[in-house]
Order: structure tokens, then C-alpha cells, then sequence
């Protein structure tokens, strides 16, 4: 089965000494660290589970802020309000942050450090490879396709669905020890380049169109 692909050019790490920058311009906190989820706000990507977990773990991480990147939209799983209102009642305005739909995906995930995709189903995960395109030390889930492109700790780390105390714990694995983030990071773009990469996955396409003539 040929894979999804991405674009590194466009999907590229950015400096820590430029993230600063960036993150003003999106209207984001300068400093301290962000863990990012793209996708759609639905509720069997696991984000209330996120939520729960992140609200025990914040008071431990006062310079961490959860990011979520995307819309509920129309969905029937929509659980933006449900989110919103979580975020509300137990006052974490000011470490969850929501930016609705947004057009350049990738400016997000550059000026992020971690990635977490706790979903509890997956067809093959675009949201990943981008945010491992972008370096980002990731957290995902053994769901669909997932297992196929993460090995858990060579370029990142994997845990089961719907399970809180093991998200948890990778998140603190992570905000616990950027050098490990960062190396994780390092070998997820590498994955990307080696197997999902538009030039990769394109030449996987004329090799088969080559076989069927």
C-alpha cells in the first residue's frame, strides 16, 4: 500500500531562536513550551481524554500550554463546546488555547514543541507525518495506521488508546526531558524524508504505474 505524503519543504523545523517570532505573530505565548494537536475537534480523536489528563498535569508544568488546532465543524462527533467548556469550568483559559480553523497549519506546528495525537481511531494519521515533518516530538496512539509509521521511542512515542495515566506519562517524559523531545524530534523528520516525502512517495507511484504497463 502506497502511504500519504507530505511536503518537507513546506512542513520544515524552524529554529528554537526563531520560534519566538513566530509565535507573536500568531498570537501566541513567546515564551515557555507548546503542545500542539491538528485536526478536527471531534471526540473520538481522544480530546477529552487530552483535556482530563491535561488538567492534572498543568499545575506540575506552569510554562506548558496545550494548543488546539482546528474546528469541531459539522461533524456529529463535534466536541469543540464540550472542550471549550471543560477548559471554562476547571480555568485553564490561559493553558488551552483554541485558534479554530486556521489556513497555514504548518506556522503552528513550527512555533510548537510537542505534538500529541491521542486518537482512538486512524485511517493513516496526515496530522502526524506534518507535525513529524515539522521535527516535533510526538505522542500518538497504536490506532489504524499509526503503528506503521511510529516505533515507539526511536521517533516517538506510542501508547494506547484511551487510556489516561499513559498519556500522562508521556507527556511528562517529554516536558521532563527536552533533549530526549529534541532527538525524537530529529528522527521523526527523518522518518518523513525516508518514507512519506512527496519526491518518495510520488516515485512509489511511477514504479507501480511502470509495473501495470
Amino acid at each position: 500500500m502506497i502511504p500519504n505524503s507530505v511536503d518537507p519543504q513546506l512542513f520544515i523545523p524552524i529554529s528554537p531562536e526563531e520560534k519566538p517570532a513566530l509565535r507573536q505573530q500568531l498570537g501566541l505565548p513567546r515564551e515557555g513550551r507548546l503542545v500542539v494537536y491538528t485536526g478536527r475537534l471531534v471526540s473520538y480523536k481522544g480530546l477529552p481524554l487530552l483535556l482530563e489528563v491535561w488538567q492534572k498535569i498543568a499545575p506540575i508544568y506552569p510554562d506548558a500550554t496545550l494548543l488546539l488546532v482546528g474546528e469541531g465543524g459539522l461533524d456529529m462527533h463535534n466536541c469543540e463546546a464540550e472542550l471549550r467548556a471543560f477548559a471554562d469550568g476547571h480555568n485553564l483559559q490561559q493553558r488551552v488555547l483554541f485558534t479554530g480553523k486556521v489556513q497555514h497549519v504548518q506556522a503552528y506546528l513550527q512555533a510548537s514543541d510537542i505534538f500529541v495525537f491521542p486518537t482512538e481511531r486512524e485511517a493513516f494519521g496526515i496530522s502526524l507525518i506534518e507535525a513529524m515533518a515539522c521535527g516535533l516530538a510526538v505522542i500518538a496512539t497504536a490506532a489504524g495506521g499509526i503503528p506503521d509509521i511510529l516505533q515507539d521511542r526511536q521517533n516517538g512515542l506510542m501508547i494506547n488508546a484511551g487510556a489516561a495515566d499513559p498519556l500522562a506519562a508521556a507527556l511528562g517524559k517529554l516536558l521532563d526531558d527536552p533533549a530526549l523531545a529534541a532527538t525524537l524530534g530529529r528522527a521523526a523528520r527523518r522518518t518523513v524524508l525516508e518514507k512519506y516525502s512527496e519526491a518518495m512517495v510520488t516515485g512509489q507511484y511511477l514504479a507501480l504505474f511502470r509495473e501495470l504497463v
